[in-house]
């Protein structure tokens, strides 16, 4: 997860998945929260991807704008201030063979990478 500042704030999350299913797989969007006690962000982006039995997708990309109450929560302005650990939940749709399904994640103490202004 990164938070990129310039030209306007938002969030980048990227995911590794792959396929263990024996039919191809096909992702059509993914659910995103990101929590610091209580959801910070909760967005969805449509993806269109489609996996092989097997295929391993490496840094599949959800973006979302933030506001300047989200960005002040995840990247903090004063000098000697970390960005804080989040909880990251996210949900993969996809479809297959075997019908509709969604798939969670859910990751604890996420430190956003938050990358400099130019």
């Amino acid at each position: 997860m990164t938070i990129k500042t310039h030209p306007l704030p938002y969030v980048e999350l990227a995911v590794d998945v792959e396929n263990l299913l024996p039919r191809e797989l096909q992702i059509y969007g993914i659910n995103v929260e990101i929590w610091l006690g209580k959801p910070v962000v909760q967005f969805y982006s449509f993806l269109s991807e489609s996996l092989r039995p097997g295929e391993t997708r490496k840094g599949l990309r959800a973006y979302n704008f933030l506001n300047e109450f989200q960005c002040g929560l995840l990247n903090p302005n004063t000098k000697d201030s970390v960005p804080p650990n989040v909880t990251l939940i996210y949900t993969l749709s996809c479809r297959s063979f075997y019908g509709p399904f969604e798939k969670t994640v859910k990751s604890t103490w996420i430190a956003p990478k938050v990358l400099p202004t130019r």
